[in-house]
């Protein structure tokens, strides 16, 4: 072997481990761009999951208070005929005027059992909105998933509302009694 391959054949292993050794660093910073990007994903999930886990005695209360609160519906037919009923005669004494009403189907959640009416009113839109929030009382329960609102056609001084009115009453497991033998098995919570 001359020399001058000798010195080519150095030359072109130098370059060979130069380019192994620019692509290992690139793959290394690669790799450690990754376990980086990895180390805050974690360290955001646990900030979220300490932050989670602070909060559990407030939600645990909320929920005992939800669960302690909501009201117990005796039938279907009563929970239906209640909301119907109370929303007619709050939607009367602010002067308003019911064009039709839909009962919705019942809406069973993890929380509560939603019972739901629709309903068609015409009226001034301040009564309407005062009607509408007075019936948002936290611990009434009423939801209001639905809302619009048009001008009327007739009289330009009202408006003409389609609402949808949700009231939230205990889940059925909750008003199913337990039979004997459960309530004398111990709890295992204790």
């Amino acid at each position: 072997m001359k020399a001058s391959e000798r010195r080519l054949l150095m030359l072109f292993v130098a370059l060979a481990v130069l380019l192994s050794g620019v692509v290992g660093v690139r793959l290394l910073l690669g790799w450690q761009k990754r376990l980086e990007r990895r180390e805050r994903d974690v360290e955001l999930a646990d900030a979220e999951a300490n932050a989670l886990m602070a909060e559990a005695p407030v939600w645990h209360d909320r929920g005992n208070w939800l669960a302690q609160s909501l009201p117990v519906m005796t039938t279907e037919l009563e929970a239906n005929q209640g909301l119907l009923d109370v929303l007619q005669n709050t939607a009367h004494e602010a002067g308003l005027e019911i064009k039709k009403t839909q009962i919705e189907a019942v809406e069973q959640t993890d929380n509560c059992r939603r019972f739901g009416v629709s309903l068609g009113v015409k009226g001034a839109l301040p009564a309407l909105m005062r009607w509408i929030h007075g019936r948002l009382n936290p611990g009434a329960f009423y939801e209001v998933p639905s809302l619009r609102i048009t001008p009327d056609k007739d009289d330009p001084a009202k408006v003409f509302a389609q609402v949808r009115f949700w009231r939230c009453y205990a889940p059925a497991t909750a008003m199913v009694s337990p039979s004997p033998q459960e309530s004398s098995a111990p709890n295992p919570s204790e």
